[in-house]
């Protein structure tokens, strides 16, 4: 069973269409039993890092993701639920986030603002997530994310180029995989992506 995780923000049901399509198991909740009882946890979302945050700390939703980060159960966080998996976001206004991980969620300061549509991931190692597909391009609407600074050696992460600039476009540490773009509407490659998350990410 797959609990995907009600953040107070939308793309809840694209990720439930897509898991459905796959005909795996999953619910959409954030009841504390279901998410113990549950195999995996998808944190998805679409918004404002501030306000998904608020709404994960007002539920304790927060002592539920690092419970189930700490047992060893694979999650997967998509786009915002990528974002705040890091220490911090300056979206609209500093925000803290989960802090799984030790870096900050800024402006990508794009020209046009926001980066929407396929493109493409590089990675240097071979990724759980992205076994056997040969297409690595996926769909991205984001206008913040994580920049390619100099990041630890134990990081296996994929970048993304747009408008000459690089920022990180999936993660693999562990038992956390995350993506800031957005597998379930990335056509079949995306969907091979959520399948590999339940059959190689165990």
């Amino acid at each position: 069973m797959i609990c995907i995780l009600n953040v107070g923000s939308g793309n809840l049901k694209s990720v439930k269409n897509a898991l459905d399509f796959l005909r795996i198991k999953n619910i959409i909740s954030n009841d504390k039993k279901i998410i113990n009882s549950s195999k995996y946890l998808i944190i998805p979302g679409d918004g404002a890092f501030g306000h998904a945050m608020n709404y994960i700390k007002r539920k304790k939703l927060d002592i539920e993701i690092d419970k189930f980060i700490k047992n060893g159960k694979p999650v997967l966080g998509i786009c915002l639920g990528f974002q705040i998996l890091m220490k911090s976001s300056n979206e609209f206004s500093l925000n803290d986030g989960l802090s799984i991980f030790n870096h900050k969620v800024l402006n990508l300061d794009f020209k046009s603002r926001t980066h929407i549509g396929f493109n493409k991931i590089y990675c240097k190692k071979k990724m759980k997530l992205l076994k056997n597909i040969k297409n690595k391009t996926f769909y991205f609407l984001h206008s913040y994310g994580v920049k390619s600074l100099k990041l630890p050696n134990y990081f296996n992460i994929g970048l993304t180029k747009y408008e000459n600039k690089n920022f990180i476009s999936i993660i693999e540490y562990k038992n956390i995989y995350a993506t800031q773009f957005h597998p379930e509407k990335s056509g079949e490659q995306g969907l091979k992506l959520l399948k590999n998350f339940v059959e190689y990410c165990k």
